[in-house]
């Protein structure tokens, strides 16, 4: 430490006997000003900002190019929302275009059905179909790249993480009836305070979070970007995520959610905000958080909802996506899709089809975006290309789908096996 300075209270590692309940309390009962958001067009409840896609779209600060200067302004409030506000905000009507977005929904309610037939484990929490893309691109790349080109998720993803982001998603089905979650941070280290963490046969810690640098707990916000999209309307009785708002700025989280005292205090101040059709919920993982109980039904006189979201988890290019996803097979889907529709919107002077945007929204959102890990760094000199740039360059170029698949398939083996030494 320099000569006349303080010293500054940094703890290498956080613990659960450091953890103060009433620090908790001082970060969480915080209220949100509209000034601080002042593109949002309310604060729900004094805590949630809720963004109207459609008057933003049509003032120009909404457009189909995340990095656009035009979007500087509402990816700067979403910044600040994620980084030291609420922690979570609402898009209502992310999406417009209901034909699109139902074909979608039914190939998604197929993907849960299907898997429901094999799976016999009965849940009474939300239903959950893994790696969800992958499977939607194979059934209908159509549904799947109407979805993806869309403007809210590019903007979303792209300003949390920056480019070269990894999109997974998982549909999830909760019927009536179904209980609530559990309160939880979540992926990367919202995985590791359910875990021991064990050396062999010996448990080092009951939680594996706390063997984790406190430098690490910080960075595991910054690592992933989670997301909701509403398939059908929810009601606050369906039991929409709870959220406890500013709890992701509490530094020892990722240890307490299983502190009776911490999640009595989220079962008690948790706030739901009721959703339509086609609205996207964004938030930080950290933020302690739970699918809500689906009450609709019998037991609270409303029409009973099964409550369908596409549960979006998108990584930084610089850590791992939880879901295990074959990105040169879901690109190898898409691709025939994306050459017609380019080929309709030159045909048509951009009355049908996909803009360039649009396209490079689902590239960003199917392909790989970043060069790492490979084996084939330096080849004549130079970096080959990542695999969304193959792609893109496939498709101004009109490549017939066969050769990219070619292409992709050869530098995945280059990328593993390098050039072997002469």
């Amino acid at each position: 430490m320099s000569a006349g300075l303080a010293p500054i209270a940094d703890p290498s590692y956080y613990t659960v006997s450091d953890a103060k309940f009433e620090d908790f309390r001082r970060i969480v009962e915080q209220k949100t000003l509209h000034e601080d958001y002042p593109l949002a067009s309310s604060i729900a409840k004094d805590l949630i900002p809720i963004y109207d896609c459609p008057a933003l779209r049509a003032a120009g600060k909404l457009t189909p190019v995340w990095s656009d200067p035009a979007n500087l302004p509402l990816r700067e409030e979403f910044i600040r929302a994620l980084k030291r506000g609420p922690g979570v905000v609402v898009f209502r009507g992310a999406f417009t275009n209901m034909e699109e977005f139902d074909a979608g929904t039914k190939v998604l309610e197929e993907l849960i059905q299907g898997q429901r037939k094999v799976d016999k484990l009965v849940r009474d929490e939300n239903y959950i179909v893994p790696n969800t893309n992958e499977h939607w691109a194979k059934r209908d790349p159509g549904s799947y790249s109407d979805y993806f080109k869309n403007d809210v998720i590019a903007l979303a993803s792209g300003a949390w993480l920056g480019p070269w982001y990894q999109m997974t998603s998982q549909i999830s089905q909760c019927v009536p009836g179904n209980k609530a979650q559990r309160m939880h941070r979540d992926y990367h280290l919202g995985v590791g305070d359910r875990f021991p963490y064990k050396r062999g046969d010996d448990v080092i810690s009951p939680i594996a979070a706390a063997v984790f640098p406190a430098h690490m707990h910080v960075s595991s916000h910054y690592m992933t970007l989670q997301g909701a999209i509403a398939h059908v309307d929810m009601p606050l009785e369906s039991g929409p995520t709870m959220f406890l708002p500013y709890s992701q700025l509490y530094e020892h989280g990722y240890l307490t959610s299983g502190v009776p005292e911490f999640y009595e205090y989220f079962a008690a101040n948790h706030v739901q905000t009721p959703l339509q059709k086609g609205d996207a919920v964004f938030f930080s993982p950290g933020i302690y958080h739970g699918a809500g109980q689906n009450n609709s039904g019998p037991k609270t006189n409303t029409p009973p909802v099964d409550r369908i979201a596409n549960l979006l988890q998108i990584s930084s290019a610089f850590g791992r996506p939880s879901d295990n996803a074959d990105r040169r097979a879901t690109t190898n889907y898409v691709y025939p899709h994306l050459l017609e529709q380019r080929k309709k919107f030159q045909e048509s002077g951009g009355k049908a089809g996909y803009s360039d945007n649009e396209l490079w929204n689902i590239i960003s959102s199917t392909a790989e975006g970043y060069l790492f890990p490979t084996n084939l760094r330096f080849v004549n000199g130079i970096f080959q290309a990542p695999q969304n740039e193959v792609v893109w360059k496939a498709l101004m170029n009109g490549t017939p789908p066969e050769e990219l698949a070619k292409v992709l398939e050869e530098e995945e083996k280059l990328n593993k096996n390098g050039i072997p030494p002469i």
